[in-house]
């Protein structure tokens, strides 16, 4: 009898869905009814599935985002200058982008060793070293605040290796990789003297605040080098004995002498300037 019904039912719902049946008792809203509700739990079950898929998926992005955040706040320290040299000198300026750094420096000789911290603007920020004993020991000094430095490295009767040393995140590490990348303005010649044995003494104007000392001498012997302005202020005083190129950065307009003591070599000295007009 049932599937009398079930035949009939399936028969005429090829055309309306079983709207009739031949068994008093047979309903067939219930039918479509049932049908209807286990097509709604099929879709329900589907799309709690995609959900949850998505939600699994979501989480995961978070998460993997929020590990990559977590590396890139991961600080460590990176060695991001370096100079050596003899006798004082000025560096180039240089930026901060850890909130905490510090200077390493490593002296040899006797006398006076001092490294001082300045801005920019040639405000002076801190000491990182101030030694005056007959045996210099080399050493470290914490500082912290980002921005624009130089070092103002002074020697007397020594000679030195100065490192910078920053904490820096791998974001704060990139976004200093990118400012090193920067164009630089660009160098005008000043001056540029050049000698052999003997003294000599030269007097020159910088007009820009930053400019360089470029000086270089072939053959084995002394070379002694002072350049200061007439308020006593010393921009370079190297001593040199074996053959070499150096150079120095002042940060400082004015007019300047320069005194040289060469003994048995040929020497050159020349002076370049930021051109900070956008000259030709």
């Amino acid at each position: 009898m049932l599937r009398a019904v079930w035949r009939d039912c399936t028969a005429v719902s090829r055309r309306v869905w079983c709207v009739g049946g031949t068994a008093p008792w047979f309903r067939p809203r219930m039918v479509v009814g049932v049908s209807v509700r286990m097509v709604l739990v099929a879709v329900r079950e589907w799309v709690s599935a995609m959900q949850s898929a998505r939600y699994v998926e979501a989480v995961f992005l978070v998460l993997l985002a929020v590990a990559a955040a977590a590396m890139g706040q991961e600080a460590r320290w990176v060695i991001t200058n370096r100079w050596e040299g003899m006798g004082s000198q000025q560096t180039e300026i240089f930026w901060v982008n850890g909130s905490d750094w510090r200077v390493r420096y490593r002296p040899k000789g006797k006398g006076i060793f001092q490294i001082a911290v300045y801005d920019q603007a040639s405000d002076l920020i801190d000491l990182a070293a101030s030694q005056t004993r007959s045996s210099l020991t080399s050493g470290s000094a914490d500082l912290h605040g980002r921005g624009a430095r130089y070092l103002a490295i002074t020697g007397v009767d020594s000679s030195w290796e100065v490192t910078v040393e920053q904490h820096v995140t791998t974001i704060e590490e990139w976004h200093l990789t990118q400012l090193l990348k920067q164009a630089r303005p660009r160098l005008l010649k000043v001056g540029i003297w050049t000698g052999e044995a003997g003294a000599a003494e030269y007097t020159f104007h910088v007009p820009a605040d930053h400019w360089q000392i470029r000086h270089g001498h072939s053959g084995d012997g002394l070379l002694q080098i002072v350049v200061e302005d007439a308020d006593g202020f010393v921009a370079l005083a190297a001593n040199e004995i074996t053959a070499k190129t150096g150079s120095s950065w002042v940060h400082k307009a004015g007019t300047f002498t320069l005194r040289i003591r060469a003994e048995n070599i040929a020497w050159t000295v020349e002076v370049l300037a930021e051109d900070t007009g956008g000259g030709g």
